[in-house]
C-alpha cells in the first residue's frame, strides 16, 4: 500500500503536473486559439501583404460572430432562471423551489450577465468557455471611526466578536456631573451626596467589521489561464486541471487566510509571457512601468489546482485542492487540502469532439476563407488601383513639364514638344467581375458551413420576392439550426450541471436532491 504523501512530494508532483500542462496547451490547443484570435482581430500574420499595394484584410470571423453571438446570448438570457432544480421524490418541492430561486438571485446578482457573454464569446471563438462557480468564503472588511467614546462604549465593541479595534487615542474629554459621596442624613438614613462636576475621558477608535460571509459566485475564466492534463476527455474526469491567476495581489492572498510569512516570500510576478498564453488572455504581455507602491500590491502568479492523488495511502485517489503559489520550477504550496465536492470548472463547449476535450470553434470554420477572401480583395483592389490610374506611356524628352503629367491639377496644362506624339495609357483589364463573383462563393461557403448568413439573421424583403413564405421560413430554420445545434451543445453539455454517477453506500437510493454548486 502506498505511504501517505507529504508536502515535499506534493509540491514535486504539482510543479511537474503544471509544466505538463501548460506545454499540451502551448503545443496542442494554444496555436489554433490563438490564430482564431489573431483572424478575429483582424492581424493575418500568415497572410503578409506587399509593400506598396492593398492590405485590406477581410474580417469573416468577426462577422461570423457578431451575428451568432446574440442569437445563442438570448437563449440564455430570455428568462430570468438560468437554472430550474427538479424534485425527484415525494417531498422534494419545496426544497428545489427555494433552491432554485437561491441560486438564481446569486448568479444574477453577481453579474451573471457578463458571464454568459464572456463565456458564450470564447466558446465561439476558442471553441470552448471555462466558468469556474465557488462558495466565496473571504472575508471582507468594512472600516470606521467612532469619536468621543467611553471607556463603557470601549468595553461593549469589544464584546462583539464580528467587530476588530484597530487603533485607539484619545479623544477630546467632556464635563459630566457624577453623584457626590453618601452622607448621613439628620434621622440617621443616609442620602446622595452633592453632585460633582467631573473631567470624562474620551477616546477616538478605527474599527473593523466584517462585511461579508461568503455567497456563491460565478465567472468566465480567460482561456490562456486554465490548463488540463493531456488525457483528459471531460472535465470532471480529468486527473488534474488548474487555473493560473498571474495578477492576483499579496494583500488579497492574505484575505483569503493564507499564511504572511508565506505570502511575503513568494517572488513578485515580473510580467514574462508563459509562451503565448498572456495573449489568450487578452491582457498586455509587458507589465506597466509604475511599480506598485508597496509589496502588498505586488502582483504575484497563484495557481489554483485540483489533482486526484493518494493522500492517505489507502490506495484510492481523492480529489485534493492545492494553492500553488509562483512558477512551476520554483513555485511554494500556500495550502493543500482534500477536496470533497466537484471540480470548480465547467466547460462551455461549441462544437464537442468525441473523445477529446477541447471543442472546434465557429470561428475555426471560417479561417481558410477568411485567408482567401483577404488574398482576393487584395486583388481586387490592387487591380482597381491600376485600372483606375494606368500607366502612362511617353517618349523620352517629349514632355516639357513632367511634374504636371505625374502629378496632375484640376485644369492644368501639359506641355509637348513640337512634333512629340500624344500620351498613350496601358490599359489594364479589370478582374473585378471575377472577384466580386468568387467572394460570392466563399460567402456561400461560409454559410453552408456555419447556417449564418444575412437571410438567417433578420428579413430580407428581396429575399421574399417570387417565393413563397413556407419556402422561405425552411431555408431559414434549415439554416438556423446550424446555431442552434450551438446553444444546445452549450445547454446540454456545459450551463446543465451533471449529477455525479455511482452506486449509493450500503445498497441506498442516491440522493435525490440535485447538486446545486454551478449553475
Amino acid at each position: 500500500m502506498a505511504a501517505k504523501i507529504d508536502e515535499e512530494r506534493l509540491s514535486a508532483v504539482i510543479s511537474r503536473e503544471i509544466a505538463d500542462a501548460r506545454i499540451f496547451h502551448s503545443t496542442d490547443i494554444e496555436k489554433k486559439q490563438r490564430r482564431a484570435l489573431d483572424y478575429y482581430e483582424g492581424r493575418l500574420t500568415d497572410t503578409p501583404a506587399e509593400e506598396g499595394w492593398s492590405s485590406v484584410v477581410s474580417k469573416d470571423a468577426s462577422d461570423v460572430l457578431g451575428w451568432a453571438l446574440p442569437g445563442v446570448v438570448r437563449v440564455f438570457t430570455a428568462s430570468d432562471r438560468i437554472v430550474d432544480f427538479q424534485p425527484m421524490e415525494r417531498g422534494d418541492e419545496d426544497f428545489t423551489d427555494q433552491s432554485s430561486d437561491t441560486i438564481n438571485y446569486d448568479f444574477w446578482s453577481s453579474n451573471g450577465y457578463r458571464v454568459i457573454w464572456d463565456a458564450t464569446h470564447d466558446s465561439l471563438l476558442l471553441g470552448d468557455g471555462i466558468v469556474k462557480t465557488w462558495w466565496d468564503d473571504t472575508k471582507r472588511y468594512k472600516t470606521s471611526e467612532l469619536h468621543s467614546l467611553t471607556e463603557a462604549d470601549i468595553g461593549l465593541l469589544q464584546e462583539d466578536e464580528e467587530l476588530e479595534i484597530t487603533e485607539q487615542r484619545d479623544g477630546q474629554p467632556y464635563e459630566d456631573y457624577v453623584p457626590g459621596e453618601p452622607i448621613a442624613g439628620p434621622d440617621g438614613q443616609m442620602m446622595p451626596g452633592e453632585p460633582q462636576l467631573v473631567q470624562v475621558p474620551t477616546f477616538d477608535v478605527k474599527v473593523r467589521r466584517v462585511t461579508s460571509y461568503g455567497r456563491l459566485k460565478f465567472r468566465a475564466i480567460e482561456r490562456g489561464n486554465f490548463f488540463i492534463d493531456r488525457d483528459a476527455t471531460c472535465m470532471q474526469e480529468a486527473r488534474f486541471c488548474c487555473q493560473r491567476d498571474p495578477r492576483v495581489t499579496r494583500s488579497e492572498l492574505v484575505e483569503m487566510g493564507f499564511d504572511l510569512d508565506k505570502v511575503k516570500a513568494i517572488p513578485r510576478y515580473d510580467g514574462t509571457p508563459d509562451g503565448d498564453t498572456d495573449e489568450l488572455t487578452r491582457r498586455y504581455d509587458q507589465p506597466g512601468l509604475i511599480d506598485a507602491p508597496d509589496e502588498t500590491t505586488e502582483f504575484v502568479e497563484l495557481n489554483e489546482c485540483y489533482i486526484r492523488l493518494d493522500i492517505n495511502g489507502d490506495g484510492i485517489a481523492e480529489l485534493v485542492r492545492v494553492y500553488f503559489a509562483g512558477n512551476a520550477g520554483g513555485g511554494t504550496i500556500l495550502e493543500w487540502e482534500e477536496f470533497g465536492d466537484d471540480v470548480p470548472f465547467d466547460q462551455i463547449p461549441c462544437t464537442p469532439v468525441p473523445h477529446r476535450f477541447d471543442s472546434d470553434s465557429l470561428a475555426g470554420d471560417v479561417l481558410d476563407i477568411q485567408q482567401i477572401k483577404t488574398h482576393l480583395l487584395r486583388q481586387g483592389l490592387n487591380n482597381a488601383y491600376q485600372v483606375n490610374n494606368p500607366q502612362k506611356d511617353v517618349e523620352e524628352d517629349s514632355i516639357l513639364n513632367l511634374d504636371e503629367l505625374v502629378n496632375p491639377t484640376p485644369g492644368g496644362v501639359l506641355e509637348r514638344r513640337k512634333g512629340a506624339p500624344a500620351v498613350n495609357y496601358n490599359i489594364v483589364p479589370s478582374i473585378m467581375p471575377n472577384v466580386l463573383e468568387t467572394i460570392a462563393l466563399m460567402d456561400r461557403i461560409i454559410e453552408w458551413r456555419t447556417g449564418i448568413s444575412r437571410s438567417t439573421m433578420s428579413l430580407d424583403p428581396e429575399g421574399l420576392q417570387n417565393t413563397s413564405a413556407t419556402a422561405s421560413q425552411l431555408q431559414h430554420d434549415a439554416a438556423y439550426s446550424q446555431v442552434e445545434l450551438i446553444a444546445r451543445n452549450m445547454a446540454e453539455l456545459g450551463w446543465k450541471k451533471r449529477l455525479q454517477e455511482g452506486a449509493a453506500p450500503h445498497g441506498e437510493a442516491p440522493d435525490p436532491r440535485p447538486d446545486y454548486s454551478s449553475p
